[in-house]
């Protein structure tokens, strides 16, 4: 336990900020779908989920891997630095450019014209993201969890207040995606200022390094290819969608199956938190050679996604009617029935995602390409042959079949390069637990407001079981007690330091 701590309050940290995100999140998306209705707002969502597959080309990749190199070396710092400002930071703006003048291109595609005033309004946040998700990789390699979570949480904030304030004065998808390059524009800015405070420090104790030629060769050879396997994967996640717009005549249900697949995407969103803190931690254990502390930290964060997965699925199924007119408005009743499959198919991605984070740290980048690849064809390929067949539904069985299959077979894989991820027994008590759940959601049916409390019920009658079973044992408590009385007093020392 005492070895894990370290990572655990990291993971603490920063899936808070993912809570966070995600609260601001569909705070925004719910506002935008109440002021949109759903045509419009299918519209908005189609442009964001192109934007998401363009934003790793300056937030994903090389910046992970500046982060690797940085933690691994913390005397990498001062090149870091040096290699954002000099050819990270001019390549984003040539992306930017490059993806602008494909806006038209990618709305035809989509067969959709109206799209590309989105497209070039929503592509406006690129340089701002790029300097953002730089300095927060940075963060991370320093080992600066709290400023990092703080970071993703500010971002998250300022984007739902922008998408909200100017979309309900201009009443327009082109306001909302405008409302979020600037709250991009406004996050870089406080996200510099952090880096800068932290270098500061962090250079008091750790001396400068200066160039040798080698640390921007280290960045493209590791980085490129995960650059490659994130574009990949998020092709394969959002392909689903992309297949709708094309092929679905009727706005509305594009806007109603963007709505549940938002919904959907909760455990993903939290997934990754727990990833931004496995990542450099699994680092610096492989790059010591300690593969049986790689093997518990795996073995931790594929428990902690398997024990919180498993009973969201069983309590979405039943309820997803209500939940969706709950969140999106009675205009949205429709979604439910895609929301409820795509979550259980999100949450297999979810694991997907943190056993390729696994791989990332231990250098398998032409298995994680080659991986990603089959991925992205089997996703287009049963989109390709659902969608046409059964409409949305079609699309999530798509997505929920790919990632069922991908999870699977990655963790066979990484089972066998590292050992037995998941105890028989664990999977046996979580599934009785999330069975019980299940037939309580579905005897017990409740509509509007008391769906908060009903989720509330549920969480504790959840929490009792795995006490009861064993599954939640008195180190699992001592834990989280000590992380959270650590939490808190580590915001106090903050506060007490800022005033």
């Amino acid at each position: 336990m005492t070895d894990l701590f370290p990572t655990s309050r990291s993971a603490i940290l920063l899936t808070a900020s993912q809570v966070v995100a995600m609260a601001a999140g569909f705070i925004a998306q719910i506002a935008v779908a109440r002021i949109l209705l759903p045509a419009a707002y299918g519209s908005f969502a189609v442009a964001l989920s192109v934007l998401a597959w363009v934003e790793p080309l300056v937030s994903g990749g090389l910046t992970i891997a500046l982060a690797q190199a940085v933690s691994a070396d913390p005397r990498n710092l001062t090149d870091a630095v040096r290699w954002v400002k000099r050819i990270f930071v001019p390549y984003s703006l040539v992306v930017w450019l490059v993806y602008s003048a494909a806006s038209n291109l990618i709305a035809s595609g989509l067969v959709d014209s109206r799209l590309a005033m989105l497209l070039l309004v929503a592509g406006l946040e690129l340089p701002s993201i790029a300097v953002f998700a730089a300095s927060r990789e940075l963060l991370m390699g320093i080992g600066e969890p709290g400023r990092q979570a703080s970071v993703i949480s500010v971002y998250a904030l300022l984007r739902a207040l922008g998408i909200i304030i100017v979309a309900a004065i201009t009443q327009s998808a082109a306001g909302a995606l405008a409302g979020n390059a600037l709250a991009a524009l406004l996050a870089a800015v406080i996200a510099v200022i952090l880096l800068r405070s932290s270098i500061f420090h962090h250079t008091q104790s750790v001396p400068p390094s200066f160039s040798d030629g080698t640390l921007g060769t280290t960045v493209l050879r590791s980085g490129v290819p995960t650059l490659v396997l994130v574009l990949l994967t998020q092709f394969a996640l959002t392909i689903d969608l992309w297949t709708v717009k094309r092929l679905v005549a009727d706005p509305e249900v594009v806007g109603h199956y963007a709505a549940g697949r938002f919904f959907a995407f909760i455990p993903y969103m939290l997934a990754t938190g727990l990833n931004l803190a496995l990542f450099p931690a699994l680092c610096r254990e492989l790059g010591k050679g300690d593969r049986n502390q790689a093997l518990s930290l795996t073995r931790e964060a594929v428990r902690v996604l398997v024990v919180c997965l498993v009973p969201l699925c069983a309590i979405v199924l039943p309820t997803a009617s209500p939940l969706a007119r709950l969140l999106f408005s009675e205009e949205f009743g429709r979604a439910a029935s895609t929301m409820a499959v795509l979550t259980i198919g999100l949450s297999f991605f979810s694991i997907v995602g943190t056993l390729q984070t696994v791989l990332i740290a231990d250098g398998r980048f032409v298995f994680n390409t080659v991986f990603a690849s089959v991925l992205s064809v089997t996703a287009l390929v049963l989109c390709g042959g659902l969608v046409p067949a059964y409409g949305v539904a079609g699309a999530a069985w798509a997505t929920t079949l790919t990632g069922a299959g991908a999870a699977l077979f990655l963790t066979i894989y990484v089972g066998w390069r590292f050992g037995k991820l998941l105890s028989f027994s664990t999977m046996g008590r979580v599934a009785m637990a999330s069975a019980c759940l299940y037939a309580l959601a579905t005897a017990w049916y409740v509509e509007g407001v008391w769906l908060i409390g009903q989720y509330t019920v549920f969480v504790a009658i959840y929490v009792l079981l795995l006490i009861g079973l064993r599954e939640i044992t008195p180190s699992d408590l001592n834990l989280a007690r000590i992380l959270i009385a650590d939490f808190w007093l580590m915001l106090h020392r903050r506060r007490s330091s800022s005033k």
